[in-house]
């Protein structure tokens, strides 16, 4: 398996017993504390990547939620409307309106039957 170079850049920048970066000490002998700069590009990247992979993974799941629901729109708000309330007690200090944008207020956009 070939590593990427956000793979290779945090193998090598890790922090040290002392707390500074031991690929910067051993690759330029700068004194730097960990995280460097390129330990936190790596993993920014790295955190991009999982973000939109799991955005992708989520928008299937919409599709799929809309093709099952085709018919049944209230339906679908009732079955999300439980996984809301559902978040909103595991989570209660996430503001109301962005878990409602998350479960419940794609519905209501122009789905890909032109609604």
């Amino acid at each position: 398996m070939i590593a990427g170079p956000e793979e290779m850049i945090l193998a090598v920048h890790v922090r040290g017993l002392d707390g500074m970066c031991a690929g910067c000490r051993a690759w330029w002998a700068r004194l730097t504390p960990y995280p460097c700069w390129q330990a936190e590009w790596a993993t920014s990247r790295q955190a991009r990547a999982i973000t939109a992979r799991f955005l992708e993974g989520a928008r299937t799941r919409r599709r799929e939620l809309r093709a099952e629901y085709a018919g049944a729109p209230v339906s679908l708000a009732l079955y999300l409307g439980a996984y809301l309330v559902q978040a909103s007690e595991d989570m209660p200090w996430a503001p109301a309106g962005a878990l409602h944008r998350r479960f419940v207020g794609w519905t209501r956009e122009a789905g890909p039957q032109g609604r």
